[in-house]
């Protein structure tokens, strides 16, 4: 419901929404965005309740990797998450295609291997990789030289 009142906020002249949880009507909301018709909505889960707000409302999905019913350390568990989601935007009248995948990958010790699935993420439509370097850096100089090492060691392999 807050997704839909956002983007009645962001699209309307004079927006107004009635809706359970959030009502308003008679009101200025300036400035509006500049992305057009609004900021892209990103929509993160792998639960059934949140591929099917991607499927509705979203413009690009971001599992989040963190559901045990639905792991997605591998490319193979983000494929099969790419098909659940594709089954949801379908019954939405919506063509997966038009749903971008956002996805997180961390860093290994291992470069062939990281250079390897992000091939094959890009194989697989994924449009957007997002490289965890803080998770495994303890302060800024840490991250700086994990990125600095990515740079060297995996993306020439890419």
């Amino acid at each position: 419901e807050y997704i839909q009142a956002f983007k009645e906020l962001w699209t309307s002249d004079n927006p107004s929404f009635q809706g359970q949880y959030c009502q308003f009507y008679n009101i200025d909301f300036l400035p509006k965005p500049v992305q057009k018709p609004h900021p892209p909505i990103w929509v993160g889960g792998e639960s059934r309740s949140a591929l099917g707000r991607t499927a509705r409302l979203g413009d690009a999905w971001c599992p989040l990797g963190n559901n045990p019913q639905f792991p997605m350390g591998e490319p193979e568990q983000l494929a099969a998450g790419m098909e659940r989601l594709a089954r949801y935007a379908r019954r939405e009248g919506r063509d997966p295609a038009d749903i971008e995948v956002v996805y997180r990958i961390g860093v290994t010790e291992e470069p062939d291997r990281v250079a390897g699935d992000i091939r094959r993420y890009a194989e697989m439509g994924i449009s957007q990789l997002i490289v965890g370097f803080g998770r495994q850096a303890n302060n800024l100089d840490e991250m700086l030289s994990g990125m600095d090492d990515f740079a060297r060691r995996v993306w020439p392999l890419v």
